[in-house]
């Protein structure tokens, strides 16, 4: 019996028994998955197939891909979080869109090399490229590429970590970081290319037109700056009538604010629906992002709802939106000169709603131009393209 299971082992390939397990072990955890496509196992490993692949992409060959003619194939890799899960789907969304293939294969974040399921998921999806936003993947058989989005506490250290595997960089750093990012890659005769790019949103059709009916906001509240010195500003917002604020019960519990709406849906689409149906968006970064003057994703998603957006004053996402959003000064001011700021901007929205419509069109329309994840995945490809030929060449 027992010569028999491992003589059938090895014909149907250990590869596939790895993948089925962890699949109908994913698929146990029932409630997680219904609310959010994401399939959970005992390896701390999610997967989520883009919709052609219906959880059978094991049994795709490359006949298969041949007649269904999609231009890539790519396996997103991702730390597990919130935050990183939301934009690898966000990724998925927009790979969907351009009829690409695509799955997301997360990683816990404690670990720094790839176990023996993520390796075999890879190996039976055979992607042509992996676009990787956990710098603690470490790539091997496939060209991979790196969003950094964030410059780190010891940049140079992190870099030659991590930079040596990685065939790209898509940076989301300043013009300062970036140069020191090139520098760094020329000084240590590395080959990896760099091209911008963000945890960006993808393009989204909505059935109703922008109305300017709420605030929104939605955090988690992980840093200092806003789990404890806006505590106030977020008091003075609950009273004003307008706001509408989004998260984990346990970030908002102890505040008692009775505009909170509880966990908005963990689902790229529908997140973003819910700020367009609120026509106004706060974006308050960390304290770290301000520092390093790297934008998050709320402001790209907050773009691509068609929302007029409120945000603190960063150097970066000025560079990038010019006058198309409301600034406010954080840096220094306290939380009541912080919400007079945002209460006199609702204030303006109100009272100009022509020139409001005109501020939100013109951040829609840099989204779609520039910031899109289509746009971003397009010049990603372009990017492989190129990091192959010039790999043909060398040899």
């Amino acid at each position: 019996m027992l010569s028999f299971f491992v003589a059938w082992l090895i014909s149907y390939g250990i590869e596939k028994v790895i993948v089925h397990y962890a699949i109908s072990e994913s698929l146990k955890n029932s409630l997680f998955y219904e609310r959010t496509g994401i399939l959970l196992n005992p390896w701390n490993i999610y997967i989520k197939p883009s919709p052609q692949l219906k959880l059978n992409f094991f049994n795709v060959n490359n006949e298969d891909r041949a007649k269904d003619k999609a231009p890539y194939r790519i396996a997103i890799i991702s730390r597990i979080g919130i935050g990183d899960i939301l934009s690898t789907m966000k990724i998925n969304q927009a790979a969907t869109n351009l009829g690409w293939e695509s799955i997301i294969l997360g990683m816990p974040s404690y670990t720094g090399m790839p176990d023996i399921q993520l390796i075999s998921i890879l190996k039976l999806f055979n992607p042509d490229f992996v676009l990787s936003i956990s710098e603690q993947y470490i790539p091997k058989k496939y060209p991979c590429y790196l969003l950094a989005t964030q410059p780190p506490c010891d940049a140079r250290l992190y870099w030659s970590q991590c930079l040596p595997s990685y065939k790209g960089v898509i940076s989301g750093y300043d013009r300062n970081s970036t140069k020191e990012l090139a520098t760094f890659l020329k000084d240590h005769q590395l080959s990896s290319k760099i091209i911008q790019g963000f945890h960006a949103a993808p393009l989204q059709d909505f059935e109703t037109p922008i109305a300017f009916n709420k605030l929104f906001f939605c955090g988690s509240n992980w840093d200092k700056k806003r789990n404890e010195f806006y505590i106030n500003l977020y008091k003075n917002l609950d009273q004003a009538g307008y706001f509408s604020v989004y998260g984990p019960e346990n970030s908002w519990r102890s505040l008692n604010l009775k505009s909170y709406q509880g966990f908005a849906p963990f689902d790229a689409k529908k997140f973003i629906d819910i700020m367009h149906n609120h026509g106004i968006v706060l974006v308050l970064h960390s304290d770290h992002h301000l520092k390093t003057n790297t934008p998050s994703a709320r402001v790209f998603e907050a773009a691509s709802s068609q929302s007029i957006i409120i945000c603190d004053n960063m150097p970066l996402v000025k560079d990038l939106f010019n006058d198309s959003i409301l600034y406010i000064e954080t840096e220094n001011a306290t939380s009541e000169e912080i919400f007079n700021q945002i209460d006199t901007h609702m204030k303006w929205i109100q009272d100009h709603p022509q020139e409001a419509h005109a501020k939100a069109a013109r951040s829609h329309a840099l989204h779609v131009e520039k910031f899109s994840a289509e746009q971003q995945l397009l010049r990603l490809a372009q990017l492989h393209e190129d990091v192959m030929r010039l790999q043909q060449k060398a040899s």
